[in-house]
């Protein structure tokens, strides 16, 4: 049997825009941190490092990736406090400024882009390659796309044992896993999981206006390592 080990990460993200699948020419970005960008981010740190190339470094990531998800310490409150970019790239191919405003407009790109501003941001990584992982994470330099940099505060492996004291899962779950009963004032989103699968997921916070808050899912059968609590088993 493969053992499992996790990776504790917080990072600061100021800026970042994560586009969701179901808009077009007005790119709406996630306000949280979906699995499926955080794998495609360690993918481009294994090919900065050298151990792979091309697509084969998406396809490694999820080979040893086996979780990657935001949680939600209680400490953790942020604000939805997004911003609209219009993007101007035409002038870089005449490499100088546009000289009226016509020019600025035909140089601009039709894409109006969303981002959300943030600040701290902490994810849970489930390998079965903590070294090569935390070295992956360690160079970990945006998530979202190319405008959406990053700094890693910390990184480290972390011991995944039973919970002296919780209140509740706090990491984003599969939405079918969570039952009636323990179903509360948190919010579901679509989007895509670690092998880039579409799913639905149920994000331990409540959003009242612009306060995001986290809001721990009552469940059975948790582990804990450091601050991130998580259901037992893999189909989460």
């Amino acid at each position: 049997m493969v053992r499992v080990e996790a990776i504790i990460a917080k990072l600061r993200i100021p800026f970042f825009s994560i586009k969701r699948y179901d808009t077009y020419q007005i790119s709406y970005s996630y306000i949280f941190l979906m699995p499926s960008s955080i794998v495609g981010s360690i993918g481009n740190s294994l090919a900065l490092l050298g151990e792979c190339k091309g697509e084969d470094c998406i396809n490694l990531a999820r080979k040893i990736v086996k979780k990657a998800r935001e949680y939600f310490p209680r400490k953790i409150t942020f604000s939805k406090s997004p911003v609209i970019l219009k993007r101007v790239r035409g002038m870089l191919e005449d490499k100088e400024m546009p000289k009226s405003l016509a020019e600025f407009v035909s140089s601009s790109d039709a894409l109006v882009r969303e981002y959300v501003v943030s600040e701290e941001r902490n994810i849970l990584i489930l390998t079965d390659k903590p070294s090569q992982i935390i070295e992956a994470v360690k160079i970990m330099d945006r998530l979202g796309d190319s405008e959406s940099l990053l700094s890693v505060i910390d990184v480290k492996e972390s011991k995944i044992g039973e919970c002296e004291k919780e209140d509740g899962v706090n990491v984003m779950i599969k939405n079918e896993i969570v039952s009636q009963e323990t179903r509360g004032d948190q919010i579901t989103v679509d989007g895509f999981d670690e092998l880039g699968k579409k799913s639905v997921f149920y994000i331990p916070v409540e959003v009242k206006g612009h306060s995001i808050k986290p809001s721990p899912i009552k469940t059975t059968k948790v582990m804990c390592a450091g601050d991130a609590v998580f259901p037992e088993g893999d189909n989460w």
